[in-house]
């Protein structure tokens, strides 16, 4: 990627709660960010994690085998019904196309729906007055940047719990 700037690597639960995140320069690979986030994050953080198609690759799938308390969930990137190759498969990357292929897939389905409030929790942070458009000019350093996103992560979630608790029906 050409682009300038930072970007927010992030694991976040469907409901909005923020188990680990990093910012990091835009050159990063996401990747590499993927594999630290699912090592680094606390003992409570257990079972399916919902992934993009991307990020389905046996190294990826190895991270929560080693850990052996979390699942990768990725649908496949060439798509369903093909054949995994002449490598050697991790067991994880194999119960991801069992859930993701089988029959009734409903449990992958809605993991991926979760996936997709995710991506509107990250849309609502960045559309709103105090959400993290431009930088100041003052905020240009990694450590700066890094501050800058953790304050509006809060502000985000603050704004986002007031408001429910102001809602009437």
């Amino acid at each position: 990627m050409h682009g300038k700037g930072d970007k927010l690597h992030a694991l976040v639960g469907s409901d909005g709660s923020l188990a680990g995140w990093r910012v990091a320069p835009m050159h990063k690979d996401e990747w590499v960010m993927a594999g630290r986030l699912l090592q680094a994050a606390p003992p409570e953080v257990l079972g399916s994690v919902a992934a993009a198609a991307n990020f389905d690759s046996n190294r990826r799938h190895r991270i929560g085998d080693d850990r052996g308390d979390r699942q990768l969930v990725t649908p496949r990137r060439y798509g369903p019904g093909r054949e995994t190759g002449n490598r050697k498969q991790t067991a994880g990357r194999l119960r991801s196309i069992a859930l993701t292929e089988s029959p009734l897939p409903t449990f992958a389905e809605q993991l991926l729906k979760d996936r997709g409030e995710i991506e509107r929790q990250f849309g609502n942070m960045v559309n709103w007055g105090g959400g993290r458009n431009g930088l100041p000019a003052w905020v240009r350093t990694h450590r700066r940047v890094r501050r800058w996103v953790q304050a509006k992560r809060v502000l985000t979630r603050r704004k986002r719990d007031a408001r429910m608790r102001t809602c009437a029906a």
